[in-house]
């Protein structure tokens, strides 16, 4: 999980806050994505990139086990 973290963590560290054309500063604490990011608002919207990233890869997990399921229901 640590590795997926990681990925996501360097996704979202290139994006620039609109207003100040700065990057944030992400780390990784005890399984956690801590942001350091200029302003308020561009931190919010890195919060929302991270959930939303956390939400595609368990959503992905979950779709790849029902496929293995189906194909044993068909193999049977």
């Amino acid at each position: 999980m640590k590795h997926e973290l990681t990925l996501i963590a360097c996704k979202i560290e290139s994006l620039k806050c609109k207003t100040h054309s700065e990057t944030a500063k992400l780390k990784i604490v005890r399984g956690n994505i801590k942001i350091s990011s200029c302003c308020d608002k561009h931190k919010q919207f890195l919060e929302r990139q991270v959930e939303y990233e956390i939400y595609k890869l368990f959503n992905k997990e979950d779709e790849e086990r029902m496929t293995v399921l189906t194909l044993l229901k068909h193999a049977v």
